[in-house]
């Protein structure tokens, strides 16, 4: 009897990705949250390093909704109003 040699998985082997298409309702519902926390703010409500951050994933997020240019043009107006309350 010979044995054959399976490859198996060790400990330390990282797990294969899961590719999912993104989600549009759960990206939307995230993004008006956003939004809505900079509505309602007078003065940022992050860090700068957070907001840059904030910024950034909002733009990359927004094109994945119908109406992201809409959001992303509201995100835009909302932010700077806060910013220009903190000069």
């Amino acid at each position: 009897m010979s044995r054959r040699a399976v490859a198996q998985p060790t400990l330390f082997d990282p797990p294969a990705p899961v590719r999912r298409a993104p989600d549009p309702a759960f990206i939307r519902r995230n993004l008006m949250e956003l939004l809505y926390l900079v509505r309602t703010a007078e003065i940022l409500p992050w860090s700068v390093p957070q907001t840059l951050t904030w910024e950034k994933l909002f733009r990359e997020c927004a094109p994945l909704v119908p109406d992201g240019a809409e959001l992303l043009a509201e995100w835009e107006r909302e932010l700077a109003r806060v910013r220009a309350n903190a000069l």
